[in-house]
């Protein structure tokens, strides 16, 4: 994939460090950006001339709906989407009040990139070109910590939603991968080298990744 010209819509995109570096590497490679995140987000950082910016609630129907029409209206296509939500909170097992909450933020954008999949298959349909859907997952899903059982287990549950959609998606022209990080390569730049490695090598079409080690071909 060349990534210039390219439109992503990045999940994230103001509250998270991964995604905030995943859309200062996009705009610097020259692609088109839509950030979405948190209504209380500052989704204006990055400039009112560099990207469009959507406060959201992937709960809502009428935000999901204006998510694609805006996409529709401004860009009339969407070549990838990026997910990079990320929220850690402490939740004992003992102080259970927190933990829906905790574990619903990571398989929920499940619904954004399932409402705006047909725009990104419909975008790709040139001969060579595929689109691409990037779930960014933590080392958590596989190493749990004390007091973050709902952050683990939203994780995982990402990770294992990822790996089903890029089995489903095999045969169509968009690829599902999963980067899987741990705390040594969360360095900013360190990801989003390895992010534009796989954005632009469409033959990386492995379901699970560890930085620059495929830890699954499944």
């Amino acid at each position: 994939m060349q990534i210039k010209n390219s439109v992503f819509l990045v999940l994230g995109g103001a509250t998270s460090a991964l995604g905030y570096a995943t859309v200062e590497v996009l705009l610097k490679e020259g692609a088109k950006v839509i950030i979405c995140d948190l209504p209380n987000a500052d989704l204006n950082i990055f400039g009112h001339d560099k990207a469009i910016f959507l406060p959201l609630d992937i709960c809502s129907h009428d935000d999901l709906t204006q998510l694609l029409e805006v996409i529709k209206d401004k860009y009339k296509r969407l070549d990838g989407v990026i997910n990079c939500v990320d929220y850690r909170a402490s939740t004992p097992i003992d102080q259970s009040e927190n933990i829906k909450d905790v574990f619903y933020v990571h398989p929920r954008p499940f619904q954004v990139i399932m409402s705006t999949l047909p725009l990104i298959m419909a975008a790709n349909q040139q001969k060579g070109k595929r689109g691409v859907i990037v779930n960014v997952a933590n080392m958590a899903a596989y190493e749990g910590r004390a007091q973050y059982c709902a952050y683990a287990a939203s994780k995982a549950a990402l990770i294992r939603m990822s790996q089903v959609m890029h089995q489903e998606l095999l045969d169509t022209k968009v690829r599902c991968v999963c980067i899987l990080i741990d705390e040594k390569f969360e360095l900013p730049d360190k990801f989003t080298e390895f992010l534009v490695e796989i954005l632009q090598k469409s033959s990386m079409n492995y379901s699970l990744f560890r930085c620059s080690t495929v830890l699954s071909k499944n």
